[in-house]
């Protein structure tokens, strides 16, 4: 019996020191911040910059003629959360944002619950317009409160 007792304590010993040693691996990691992905995995998100930041704006001809730049309260976004995710792609550096399969699609969806809400002067055109601009740093690298707009794309257009 105390043989038994004496392989089970040394392999609770190996199994804690190796759970100690991985921890302390992990901590390093994230201090670190390596991208290498195994065996210890850092925190590379915090790594890199963004050098561009998106703005996103609706904009609807109404019956009447008038172009508004729709606001998000004008929405029941609770329930109209999943037609505004992935309407277009992510722009890359030589390809301009388009829409994704089923973007145009739920991009109906919104405007037509906007003119649920609006029967009086609905939308008879509508386009999402995405903004791009470019985060640029100060003399001490950190990213500046101003930025200029280099791209405007027009990704999803209605109907």
């Amino acid at each position: 019996m105390s043989r038994t007792r004496s392989i089970r304590r040394w392999v609770l010993i190996a199994v804690s020191v190796g759970t100690a040693l991985w921890a302390v691996a992990q901590l390093s990691a994230g201090i670190v911040i390596t991208n290498s992905p195994w065996p210890v995995t850092g925190f590379p998100m915090f790594k890199n910059t963004r050098s561009v930041a998106y703005h996103t704006d609706i904009f609807v001809t109404t019956k009447s003629g008038q172009t508004r730049q729709l606001q998000p309260h004008e929405f029941d976004l609770p329930r109209m959360n999943a037609a505004f995710k992935h309407l277009y792609t992510t722009p890359l550096k030589n390809h301009p944002p388009v829409a994704t399969p089923g973007g145009k699609e739920r991009f109906g969806r919104i405007i037509a619950d906007w003119n649920r809400r609006h029967s009086g002067d609905p939308a008879v055109s509508a386009k999402l317009q995405l903004k791009v601009f470019s985060l640029d740093k100060d003399k001490k690298g950190v990213l500046a409160t101003r930025s200029k707009r280099i791209s405007v794309y027009t990704p999803v257009r209605w109907p």
